[in-house]
């Protein structure tokens, strides 16, 4: 029984000098980014900061993704352009309820 621990013990160290260190940087990045955005996406139904949230996971897999780094080049056109736009507002005087008698 030791002698099998100790064979998958050594089988497992020989696995760990194999693993090139940008296959684990990319393992990693993958990991990370994609829960981050998992998170958002699940943000957007839950109460929490999905417009933060998903924004960080896009960056994070941009690191390693050219899909994730043009998405991310969208949203931040998207986010330029929605803060260039002219604030509209319904009315310049507060709106005040009446209440009708009968």
């Amino acid at each position: 029984m030791i002698q099998r621990l100790l064979n998958w013990w050594h089988a497992f160290e020989r696995s760990l000098d194999r693993v090139q260190p940008r296959q684990a940087r990319c393992a990693i990045i993958s990991v990370v980014g994609f829960t981050l955005l998992l998170l958002g996406l699940l943000m957007t139904v839950l109460p929490g900061p999905a417009f933060v949230v998903i924004p960080a996971g896009l960056a994070v897999l941009a690191l390693e993704f050219a899909w994730a780094r043009s998405l991310l080049h969208h949203a931040k056109r998207y986010a330029e352009k929605l803060r260039r736009r002219p604030v509209q507002s319904g009315h310049s005087e507060p709106q005040v309820a009446t209440q009708r008698t009968r």
